[in-house]
């Protein structure tokens, strides 16, 4: 059987404090976006792009601001940003 999916996933992983503890699934109406913490001072994110994306084009600085659109408020109000790794 085989599955095609309609889009892709853009991941930074950054020496940022988590958003929360918790892993934390957004499904808003800009896509999908998830937060995870790898330490206390390390985290993961990713956000569904279009396949037509290519991870040359998005900068750290858009990243970041696509996912500040995708949280709510009190996601945007703890996120920490910094250089992705």
């Amino acid at each position: 059987m085989k599955r095609s999916i309609p889009f892709g996933w853009l991941g930074l992983l950054s020496d940022t404090p988590p958003v929360h503890d918790e892993l934390i699934y957004i499904n808003s109406p800009r896509g999908f976006a998830l937060c995870s913490q790898r330490s206390k001072t390390r985290s993961r994110y990713y956000l569904q792009v279009p396949l037509t994306d290519r991870v040359e084009e998005w900068t750290d600085a858009a990243f970041w601001q696509e996912l500040k659109l995708r949280l709510d408020q009190e996601g945007r109000d703890k996120l920490i940003t910094g250089p992705s790794d």
